[in-house]
């Protein structure tokens, strides 16, 4: 094991199939609370309305313009607001059923389980993640990962998100303080991954399809990032 690299990785839409795991709970939503034979409430709308709804309360979290049970809630309250139906206790319910079921889902981004295997040979591996820790520990387990990792630092611990240097200064602490060049992070957000991870003196790695003129190491597919680490 070359114990002077250590790799960082995200944690949602870099290994942990944020999307797939998230539209599959809230299609068991609609079918388990009977929202279209009670209120005539959809799959296709539902999941419309509520993407849009729960991006913008994420951005309102991250600015430190709500707390975080406003977040969990009020994104279906005002979801099922959309469709003329203000009911709190319903949309109570629903964040408790959601917040219980989509981080036991499985599915993970292709190939990060053959590569985590390749990496973890020769690479003491970390997480750094803007979720919260209960929940993030319950996708971990659930699916496979955590036996892959030493550390995982959540943005609650670090009382901190990313791009925030302090959550990658609490990662980098618990990992011993490895020299920063020697530290590769890898992420799927140019904001919070990319450009926390280089203004902190992580060397990024950029996990995304979409295409920016940029010299920071750039991937498509996770098997990628192995020649690139082992560089």
């Amino acid at each position: 094991m070359d114990l002077k690299r250590h790799l960082f990785f995200d944690l949602d839409r870099t290994l942990w199939d944020f999307d797939s795991n998230s539209k599959e709970t809230l299609a068991s939503i609609v079918v388990e609370f009977k929202l279209e034979e009670h209120f005539g409430i959809s799959f296709d709308p539902f999941y419309k309305y509520y993407e849009k709804i729960n991006r913008s309360y994420w951005a309102k979290y991250a600015a430190g313009e709500i707390e975080r049970e406003s977040l969990r809630v009020d994104r279906f309250y005002n979801t099922l607001r959309s469709f003329g139906l203000e009911n709190e206790n319903l949309a109570k319910q629903i964040s408790t059923y959601y917040l219980g079921e989509c981080p036991k889902k499985k599915n993970l981004i292709p190939n990060a389980l053959s590569v985590l295997d390749s990496l973890a040979k020769d690479f003491p591996l970390h997480i750094i993640t803007n979720g919260f820790t209960a929940t993030q520990k319950i996708k971990l387990k659930e699916s496979g990962l955590q036996d892959y990792f030493q550390n995982m630092v959540t943005s609650d611990m670090a009382n901190a998100q990313k791009p925030s240097s302090k959550i990658f200064e609490m990662a980098w602490n618990l990992a011993g303080s490895p020299d920063k060049e020697n530290c590769f992070y890898i992420g799927d957000d140019w904001n919070a991954d990319v450009r926390g991870a280089k203004q902190f003196g992580f060397t990024p790695i950029w996990f995304s399809t979409e295409y920016r003129k940029t010299r920071v190491k750039q991937v498509s597919d996770l098997n990628d990032i192995i020649p690139l680490v082992r560089e």
